[in-house]
């Protein structure tokens, strides 16, 4: 096989408004770490997969659209063969992605200088294939697997169950040397809160940072599995820059010290892509909203003044939180169908299965069982950016903020496993 790496710094050298954090309403003052659009090419005689990282909260339509159509005019590729993966970084910027969530989320007011930003993204990002395909070199590829602690837990339910397997990718040259490594984990990057107003990639740059001196010729890159409901948030001590590089640095050094028993990787066996409609949800009448949030809001008040613990005051809080994105998506969301795509990438020993949204692990886990006899990743944030998938268990949970925040229907899991489960035939698995 053959394989190539390119990276491109996609930090901007003038303060922009952020994303991620609704109450977080300044430009950023600087850049912790660079922002990165990180791209490999693979081939086999038959096929060329197109997989790219890059440092932001999601990737839209708009940009995923252009994305593919310069890299199938640059390089001749189909664009089903072209993956873009957002790593989540919830500190990086609002103009990074205007939104096409039926208008929720759609950047209010951009400035000039964040207009400008969005329209040369998606440059940036194919800058990073172009010089993926000139570093491409022939080599082989293998892959393994690691359960990972103390880094992440289910955030809804810390005793429930979640995907805490890492599935980290080897890219050797003809001398044996690592010159690339894919590292495929679920876990929100959101160590540092709204009081941060530098851009970077939270505990997954400390994890790179971490992660180099093991690996001093290789790319690395991270692609963000299925992390709906997984994060730090019960694992973290405070949200500070020394608690994203203590967890990146427990990370990194699980990784290192692993013993791995590798799995090669010698084909891409197939590649397909498949759209995805989701219709919209159906919102209650706007007083019962209103209603809702204005308890939620008292609530979490009363939680502050009583001082309880910093677990209840964030769980109370983001529920809060939720409340407030639905009575805005209510007014804002202004379509019945939210369209994107889902990707299968078929190696011999191993599949990896991709959604647009941010997808819960109790469903990434029923689609690996789905393939009992062959190794499943799935990936969420990818070509697309549709928002909160939660799984059947939690529509109804109030603890489950997030599902306040679906802008699509609550059954939408369905969906996903429809799509996958037609790919995931006996045949293959």
């Amino acid at each position: 096989m053959k394989f190539g790496f390119g990276c491109v710094d996609i930090s901007s050298k003038i303060p922009l408004r952020m994303d991620g954090y609704v109450e977080r309403t300044t430009t950023s003052t600087g850049v912790l770490h660079p922002l990165l659009s990180t791209a490999c090419v693979l081939q086999d005689q038959t096929h060329t997969l197109v997989m790219i990282s890059v440092s932001i909260l999601g990737v839209d339509q708009h940009i995923t659209k252009q994305v593919k159509q310069r890299v199938h005019e640059l390089f001749k590729v189909p664009q089903a063969y072209v993956i873009i993966n957002a790593t989540h970084t919830h500190a990086s910027y609002g103009a990074a992605r205007f939104g096409d969530l039926g208008g929720f989320f759609v950047l209010k007011d951009p400035s000039a200088d964040e207009r400008d930003y969005y329209e040369r993204l998606p440059h940036k990002i194919v800058e990073s294939v172009s010089l993926a395909f000139e570093n491409l070199e022939a080599g082989s590829v293998a892959y393994f697997q690691q359960q990972i602690t103390g880094v992440a837990s289910n955030r809804v339910n810390p005793k429930a169950e979640f995907n805490d397997v890492a599935t980290v990718f080897y890219f050797k040259d003809k001398q044996d040397v690592i010159k690339g490594v894919w590292t495929l984990f679920a876990n929100h990057p959101t160590v540092l809160d709204g009081d941060n107003l530098k851009v970077t990639d939270d505990f997954i740059a400390y994890y790179h940072d971490a992660l180099q001196p093991h690996y001093p010729q290789a790319k690395l890159m991270y692609l963000q599995g299925c992390a709906g409901d997984i994060s730090t948030r019960y694992v973290k001590s405070e949200s500070s820059v020394a608690q994203a590089q203590k967890l990146g640095d427990h990370f990194a050094q699980q990784i290192a010290d692993a013993k791995p028993s590798m799995v090669p990787v010698h084909r891409i066996v197939s590649i397909k892509s498949e759209p995805i409609h989701f219709q919209t949800r159906t919102f209650q009448e706007p007083e019962v909203i209103q209603n809702q949030l204005a308890l939620a809001k008292k609530t979490f008040e009363a939680a502050q003044q009583a001082k309880l613990d910093r677990h209840t005051l964030r769980s109370l809080y983001v529920t809060y939180q939720g409340l407030e994105m639905l009575a805005l998506m209510h007014e804002q969301v202004n379509v019945d169908i939210i369209s994107a795509s889902m990707s299968l990438i078929q190696f011999d020993s191993l599949i990896i299965i991709t959604t647009p949204t941010e997808t819960f692990s109790s469903i990434d886990l029923e689609i690996q069982r789905l393939c009992p006899l062959k190794q499943v990743v799935v990936l969420g944030y990818t070509n697309g950016y549709v928002g909160y998938l939660v799984d059947h268990d939690n529509m109804d949970n109030d603890a489950c903020y997030e599902r306040h925040m679906m802008v699509i229907k609550k059954d939408s899991y369905k969906e996903v496993l429809k799509i996958s489960k037609q790919w995931l035939k006996k045949g293959m698995c």
